[in-house]
């Protein structure tokens, strides 16, 4: 069985604790990957962690990990709230787990509405949270 799970990381999450860090804090994507594949190993599991600024290339890796791993969890960042296509990519029940990496309200108005996953979309009965 795939023990590899897909973690993708939207526009701007490569400047992590450089930009505004007073918001986002101090914590680089770097930091955030290194602490996911450690808990990762300690659970048997693999990471494949990525970061684009291009929505088409994050379609194209959503597409290709539904049946290369055994789950994906994104944040979107800014497509979060506008991306019509990574909603349509993850909405008719994926092979594999699809779970939003960032639940928090957002901070500006046009943002308060995500358009990205819902929690139960793509999220069998068997799937499990890993904490």
């Amino acid at each position: 069985m795939n023990r590899t799970v897909v973690v993708l990381n939207g526009p701007n999450l490569n400047l992590l604790g450089l930009r505004e860090p007073e918001i986002y804090g101090r914590e680089t994507l770097d930091d955030i990957r290194a602490a996911v594949t450690t808990r990762a190993q300690s659970h048997g599991v693999t990471v494949d962690f990525r970061q684009s600024n291009d929505e088409g290339e994050l379609i194209t890796w959503i597409q290709a990990a539904r049946t290369a791993a055994a789950g994906i969890i994104i944040n979107a960042g800014g497509y979060t709230h506008t991306s019509v296509a990574i909603l349509d990519v993850g909405t008719d029940r994926a092979e594999r787990p699809i779970e939003p990496a960032d639940d928090r309200s957002a901070r500006l108005r046009p943002r308060r509405v995500s358009r990205e996953l819902p929690r139960e979309i793509g999220r069998s009965q068997t799937s499990r949270r890993v904490d």
